[in-house]
């Protein structure tokens, strides 16, 4: 991983692919805004926010502030991922499909 000088925080997101397993991304932004289960993350610029990346509703699981030097999220002591908040119905749906 390396450091991003132009966008202040690190983030994770598993992202939920088409055969329903999860491939995490990392991604440098401002800021982000969560709303109706999308996620937008966006870069500050001359006072302005602007968008740089959208993740639809239904297509991530979780995410979080990530460490930039090993990727695991800030702040947390110890995180077993098969509990998570699922957010939504049909994430808990895509994670019990997976699971059987």
């Amino acid at each position: 991983m390396t450091s991003n000088n132009l966008l202040k925080y690190y983030w994770c997101v598993a992202m939920t692919k088409e055969d329903n397993k999860i491939e995490e991304i990392y991604l440098y932004a401002d800021s982000l805004d969560l709303t109706n289960g999308n996620i937008m993350f966006f870069q500050l610029k001359e006072d302005m926010n602007i968008p740089i990346f959208c993740i639809p509703n239904g297509n991530w699981e979780y995410f979080y502030a990530a460490s930039c030097i090993d990727g695991r999220p800030v702040h947390v002591e110890h995180w077993d991922s098969k509990n998570i908040s699922y957010g939504c119905k049909e994430n808990k749906e895509k994670d019990d499909e997976r699971n059987s």
